[in-house]
């Protein structure tokens, strides 16, 4: 077995040119110990020409077809000989060529060590998404906001954190997040929090599009079912009512209003975040 320090993973469907930025952010890295591993799912694109083309520097690469996202980087996993897993997926990619160098200059003795993202757009505009620092990592954070935890494609996660279980293939779209809840509030592993952006994440992933809001709220509210013990669970079941529930109802109006969904969503958002205040005082 090849030990390197770190693995990154980049899982990729019918996305050339998305894996065409992923791929080249990882070479132009000035930090060289690392493998790449590409899991493509069968592609019918230009996908398997480009994985060919670089195949140089590509150190596992496999094209078939597979039964989701996770059940990608699970095999991804599989293969890793790093002792730290980067998963950057395909159309995400690195911030600039020196960031991996930068956070292991950091540190390497934590199990998670991440950074923030940068959210690009449809439309080109950016957003920068700041993850929480690590004293405020708690349990209430997973309630309110999964997605201003810990973002996979800028956290460098130990390689023996998975040898306690893969990605549970049973949730399609945050199985992610059922992982760092199992890793950092249940079982209190080390994390680092590294206040930079690491990654440019592409918001048209399975939990960006509208159209799975739906489904990532009941995914949610699964895992809080399986991981929580029954009291704390009821402090979420409090929550869901005035949060989840309330955004759960303006679902199908969005999807019949696409033209007005940034107003629309502007709109709940700022219902929920009333109801997240009154909450909090009470």
């Amino acid at each position: 077995r090849n030990i390197v320090k770190l693995s990154i993973i980049s899982v990729n469907l019918n996305d050339s040119n998305g894996l065409r930025k992923t791929a080249d952010s990882v070479f132009s890295q000035s930090f060289t110990d690392y493998e790449y591993i590409i899991i493509d799912g069968g592609s019918t694109d230009e996908s398997v020409e480009l994985i060919k083309a670089y195949s140089d520097k590509i150190d596992y690469w496999s094209s078939e077809q597979d039964t989701g996202i996770y059940n990608a980087m699970n095999e991804g996993i599989k293969v890793a000989n790093g002792d730290y897993i980067l998963f950057l997926n395909s159309g995400d990619w690195l911030a600039d060529d020196n960031v991996l160098s930068y956070m292991f200059e950091q540190s390497d003795s934590e199990d998670i060590i991440f950074g923030d993202i940068m959210e690009i757009r449809s439309d080109g505009s950016r957003k920068y998404q700041k993850s929480l620092p690590v004293e405020k990592l708690t349990m209430a954070n997973f309630y309110s906001n999964t997605h201003a935890t810990v973002q996979h494609q800028a956290s460098l996660i130990r390689r023996s954190l998975f040898d306690g279980g893969l990605y549970d293939e049973s949730y399609r779209i945050i199985a992610d997040i059922k992982f760092f809840i199992e890793r950092i509030i249940m079982n209190n592993c080390s994390v680092l929090h590294i206040p930079l952006v690491v990654a440019n994440f592409n918001k048209y992933g399975l939990s960006s599009n509208p159209s799975n809001w739906e489904k990532t709220i009941e995914e949610r509210y699964r895992i809080f079912t399986e991981v929580l013990p029954p009291r704390i669970m009821k402090d979420y079941e409090i929550l869901f009512q005035i949060k989840d529930s309330t955004l759960l109802e303006f679902i199908p109006f969005l999807e019949k209003t696409r033209g007005l969904n940034k107003l629309v969503f502007r709109i709940v958002s700022g219902i929920v975040k009333c109801y997240k205040i009154i909450y909090r005082e009470n």
